[in-house]
Order: structure tokens, then C-alpha cells, then sequence
């Protein structure tokens, strides 16, 4: 799942038809990545301009929550620790369901003491 790529204005609409979606398909593996512009690419260069309603940490967690909440599979690895996101997160679904909840709910009544990774860490 492709975090961000709704913007400010469907980012919990994404994050609920993504959760839909997937829990329909019932994957044995779902992570998420977030929408990073590349140079030399259209999304660069709209970003460049100010065109590309990027989402802060906190908004792609707020959007990222909304995901896990919805999911529901049976089994499934779950993964948000590619290198593009801001938190590196991990388990089983539906038995670590809570757990990732929880630690999301924390991060979002705390943002400024969230474990984000830090820009210079991030990368494709």
C-alpha cells in the first residue's frame, strides 16, 4: 500500500478503500511504502513546484492507523518498515492488531516524541 498517495483530501479515504481491498483479496503479506517523489520524475518535479500535497509523519500515521484498523485478514504478515516510511512497525494480523493500534495511537497523542525515522534516514 502506497501511503500519501491521496493527499491531504483522500488520505482516510485511501486508507479505508485500501483496508477494504486488501481484506477482500486476503494477502499472506501486506506492507506499505510511502509516496516519495524521485528526481527527475513528474511527481519531482509537481513537489518541486509545490504541487504535491505531501503528508507530514504524523498525517502518514494518522493515514496508516486508519489502514490497520480496517484490515482484516487471517494470518497475514504485516510490514511498514520499508526505508521511504517514517515508522518501522511490524506483525501478524489479525494477533498483533492491538499492539499496532496502541503503538500508533501513541505516536499520534504524542507526535513530538514519536520514534520517526529522520529524513537522512529515509530512502528508496
Amino acid at each position: 500500500i502506497l501511503l500519501g498517495a491521496g493527499g491531504r483530501e483522500l488520505s482516510l479515504e485511501h486508507a479505508r478503500e485500501s483496508a477494504r481491498v486488501v481484506s477482500a483479496i486476503g494477502p499472506r503479506y501486506v506492507s506499505t511504502l510511502v509516496m516519495t517523489p524521485v528526481p527527475e520524475t513528474p511527481l519531482w518535479e509537481q513537489d518541486r513546484k509545490g504541487e504535491f500535497d505531501r503528508l507530514s509523519p504524523g498525517e502518514l500515521a494518522a493515514e496508516l492507523r486508519e489502514l490497520v484498523a480496517g484490515l482484516e485478514l487471517n494470518g497475514a504478515v504485516f510490514r511498514s518498515n520499508h526505508a521511504s516510511n517514517y515508522l518501522a512497525l511490524a506483525g501478524t494480523l489479525p494477533k498483533d492488531k492491538r499492539r499496532l493500534l496502541d503503538a500508533l495511537d501513541a505516536v499520534l497523542a504524542d507526535p513530538a516524541r514519536a520514534p520517526f525515522r529522520p529524513e537522512r534516514s529515509r530512502g528508496l
